[in-house]
């Protein structure tokens, strides 16, 4: 694989904690080569990796798009839609969005639950159970559950504390094209019924990648994929952004929209990219939009204004606190990321 292609989650034996869980580690390492670099900020994500690869500059900005997107979905949500609001993070993995999100961007949250395998959630409680009195965990859910099981996750999610009569916004990063199509109409039609039955707003927000092979870095992309031996069930049956709304569509969502991750970097309001330009300027782009042009962005919506999730500039700039900026600029030239990092955690800063 080429270093311009963006990585799936694979499985593989590593030095890292959970090196074997299905999903986690390559995610985490190159958002870790993101955070090191200074794009943006996830006070927890070190701990659960010791692998600091530094990826190249279109891996990093590519998954900065990821992020910002994917973020920005749920600041325009909160902000959007009135009183109280819920996040559920679908195989959330060891992202710690909820502690990279400035306060300002969330308005009205009263619980942001996390659903994942038992290994990543044994581990997330037993790091986060260190850190009780740094963070407010007040809103925090941390609960396992099967997304191959519609309905039980359904009863997962309300079991953990999830009220289906305030409006909700569910995300799923880079999850459903692991799922076989079955359970990913499953998912989202239990979804839509959820909140079709309260009769509250719902928006499900998605990332995912496109086989779409019209072009060779398609091709090359699914060879890739078989040669490894990941399977990606709903890569081929959903290849490309009509794909992605219609089966919005056919589960029970009013209002769809599937973004490339071309267009999503476009709508980047010009002040976060002037930022991360001047972290690692790109000279030409053609490579870079090539790569994005092969993820979207999808979202649904259920009593939601279609504006909410579009492209509005409403999230806060991701830059990472000033300190932590300082430290790790002081500690690039001669310390690991993963020291920084633990350095900072004695130091006690956090947003």
């Amino acid at each position: 694989m080429s270093d311009t292609e963006m990585p799936p989650p694979s499985v593989r034996k590593s030095n890292s904690l959970f090196g074997d869980i299905f999903g986690c580690t390559d995610a985490a390492t190159a958002k870790l080569s993101c955070i090191g670099a200074g794009y943006y900020y996830d006070p927890y994500l070190h701990q659960f990796t010791t692998l600091t690869q530094s990826r190249s500059r279109l891996i990093n900005r590519g998954y900065f798009a990821r992020i910002y997107s994917i973020l920005r979905c749920v600041s325009s949500f909160c902000k959007g839609i009135p009183g109280n609001k819920q996040v559920v993070f679908l195989g959330a993995g060891f992202d710690s969005y909820l502690f990279t999100m400035k306060e300002d961007d969330h308005p009205g949250l009263t619980l942001w639950m996390e659903v994942d395998l038992p290994e990543v959630v044994m581990k997330k409680n037993e790091i986060y159970s260190q850190h009780a009195k740094r963070e407010n965990f007040s809103r925090y859910k941390l609960i396992s559950g099967d997304l191959l099981d519609g309905p039980g996750l359904i009863q997962s999610m309300k079991d953990g504390g999830l009220d289906p009569s305030i409006p909700t916004i569910y995300l799923l990063e880079c999850v459903t094209a692991y799922l076989p199509p079955e359970a990913n109409r499953s998912i989202l039609n239990n979804i839509s019924q959820l909140h079709r039955t309260a009769a509250s707003p719902a928006m499900v927000v998605g990332y995912d990648p496109m086989s779409q092979q019209t072009d060779n870095f398609g091709k090359v992309m699914v060879a890739n994929l078989m040669k490894r031996g990941i399977e990606m069930p709903s890569l081929m049956a959903f290849p490309t952004t009509q794909s992605r709304e219609d089966i919005l569509r056919e589960t029970g969502f009013d209002s769809v929209q599937a973004i490339n991750m071309k267009n999503a970097y476009m709508n980047i309001p010009p002040p976060e990219k002037a930022r991360i330009d001047s972290i690692e300027p790109l000279d030409e782009f053609e490579e870079f939009f090539l790569l994005l042009s092969h993820y979207c962005v999808w979202i649904g919506r259920i009593f939601v204004p279609d504006t909410i999730g579009a492209g509005d500039e409403t999230l806060s700039s991701l830059i990472p606190p000033e300190h932590f900026r300082k430290l790790l600029k002081a500690q690039k030239q001669y310390s690991p990321l993963s020291m920084a990092m633990h350095q900072f955690d004695r130091m006690g800063s956090s947003f």
